[in-house]
Formats: C-alpha cells, sequence, structure tokens
C-alpha cells in the first residue's frame, strides 16, 4: 500500500480541519441569527411595539449556548412601544443589557437573571398623558408643566421628577414660574398630583433614576429574575414580556 508523503498528509489534515472550522462557524452563525429573530419576534409579539427590534446575542460561540440551555448575554433595543390605561405613556425607545437568558425559546416563557437599561419617553407623549404642555426646564432633572387658562393665557409650573415605587414618575416641588394667585396655580399642579405609571414594562424591571435632555426624559431600569412571557398582553400594569 502506498503511503501518502507527510507534507502533504499534513496539508490533508490542515484542509480537513479548517473544512470543520468553517462549518462550524457558519452553523455558529445560522443560530445567531435564528436566535435574534426569535427574540425579536417574541419581544415585539408581547409589546406590540410598532418600531423595529434588534437583538445582539454577545459571547461566542453561540450554539454552544443554545445547547446550554442560556445565553450569557444579549443586548435589545426597541422603540414605539404603546401603553394602555389611565394616563398612559408610551415608550419612544428602550434599550437593554440582558445577562444570563433561559428558555428564549420557550413559546411560553423566558427568564433572565439580571437586566439593566434605559427607557426614553418624549415630552409629546408627555403632554398627551397629562394634558398639559411639558417641556424641558432649565434646571437638569425639572420639567416645565404649561396650561392654558381662560383670560391668564398661558400658566406654567415647574416641576422635579422623581421615581414613585417600582414603574412610577412623580412631580415633586412644583414652582409656580410668575406672579400668580394661589387659585389659579393649583390648576396646574392639581394635574401633577399623581405620579405616571410605565404600564408596558417587563415584569420585575424596576425605575432606578430619570435624567432630562432637549428631547425627553431618559429612564434607568434594572431587574433581577425578570420574566418575560411572549402570549402576555402589553400595556397593563402587569406586563410580561
Amino acid at each position: 500500500m502506498r503511503l501518502i508523503p507527510k507534507p502533504r498528509a499534513r496539508r490533508f489534515a490542515a484542509l480537513g480541519l479548517l473544512c470543520a472550522v468553517a462549518a462550524a462557524g457558519f452553523a455558529d452563525r445560522l443560530t445567531d441569527a435564528w436566535v435574534e429573530h426569535r427574540t425579536a419576534e417574541a419581544f415585539q409579539e408581547a409589546t406590540g411595539a410598532a418600531g423595529p427590534t434588534s437583538v445582539h446575542v454577545g459571547g461566542i460561540p453561540v450554539l454552544t449556548q443554545v445547547l446550554s440551555g442560556q445565553l450569557a448575554h444579549v443586548d435589545l433595543s426597541s422603540g414605539e412601544i404603546p401603553a394602555s390605561g389611565s394616563r398612559p405613556v408610551p415608550i419612544t425607545g428602550l434599550s437593554l443589557h440582558l445577562n444570563g437568558l433561559r428558555a428564549y425559546g420557550n413559546a411560553q416563557a423566558a427568564h433572565v437573571d439580571s437586566v439593566r437599561g434605559t427607557a426614553s419617553l418624549s415630552y409629546r407623549d408627555l403632554s398627551d398623558s397629562l394634558g398639559l404642555q411639558i417641556r424641558p426646564d432649565r434646571d437638569p432633572g425639572r420639567v416645565d408643566a404649561t396650561a392654558d387658562v381662560p383670560l391668564l393665557g398661558q400658566v406654567t409650573v415647574s416641576a422635579e421628577l422623581a421615581v414613585a415605587g417600582p414603574t412610577g414618575i412623580a412631580f415633586r416641588d412644583p414652582r409656580v414660574v410668575g406672579d400668580l394667585p394661589p387659585g389659579v396655580a393649583s390648576m396646574v399642579t392639581r394635574a401633577l398630583e399623581q405620579p405616571l405609571t410605565l404600564r408596558n414594562l417587563p415584569q420585575g424591571l424596576k425605575l432606578q433614576g430619570l435624567t432630562t435632555d432637549a428631547s425627553g426624559v431618559n429612564v434607568d431600569l434594572t431587574g433581577r429574575d425578570v420574566t418575560f412571557t411572549p402570549d402576555s398582553g402589553a400595556g397593563t400594569s402587569d406586563t410580561r414580556v
């Protein structure tokens, strides 16, 4: 029997190894694409998100993570998530970093060890929810709320934004802009007495802080043992994704 010369044998072995690596890489890319598509699809189904949803699975190889039943890191971003109920506040944009996502392919539920992220709320949506015109104040963390009052024209109250409970936004320390009778000022401040509740967040996420900029309010989010259920409806106080 004729033996293959050693140099040629080494070339065949190297070629076989290269083919195996290429096949594994191709399978990993296919798995990655499927997982990202399925996760984005489930999220949109749960929240009714009108904007595009982007999902990126971190860590390689993805196929190994899938076989283990857990994804180490997943970044998810979406926009235009609607809300319903009393004084609803749609989410303009949502960006989440998920750690330890399990049972992502289960049509009934998924679980995440920890989540951190940011939700963006536009001044226009806040204005619609409150029935007042909301604008950024000159002081960071505050907004101006303006209402049209008969015979007096526009009345403006400045208020500080603060976290109220797990998913609530309160308006604290109201300050009337200008000299107005107490009864007139109370017409505006009364609309700010009750906190706004974000009813379209996954169950387990909590508000940690608030900041303002020229475009709207940015809400810092965090959570542990967060449950995502694709078959739940969006826009309720117990929404799960």
